[in-house]
């Protein structure tokens, strides 16, 4: 119908949030903490939600064990 705002999808709402954060953060990451946040945008995609735990385990710790810790401790 004519004149009815298009309402944007959920997947698109949550990728241009992340865009946005990323676009806005670019001076203070490199790409292993920016390829970090994208994973983080396809797990949340996927699930709906995140918890803490979710981040020491797979697709995560592609990025070491450890991940996130060492990828943002020096982050300011």
């Amino acid at each position: 119908m004519e004149g009815l705002p298009e309402w944007k999808t959920r997947l698109e709402k949550i990728d241009e949030q992340f865009r946005i954060f990323i676009t806005s953060h670019s001076d203070f990451y490199d790409s292993n903490q920016i390829n970090f946040l994208r994973t983080s945008q396809t797990v949340f995609t996927k699930k709906k939600h995140i918890e803490y735990k979710d981040f020491f385990e797979v697709p995560f710790t592609n990025f070491g064990v450890q991940a996130p810790t060492p990828l943002f401790e020096s982050v300011s």
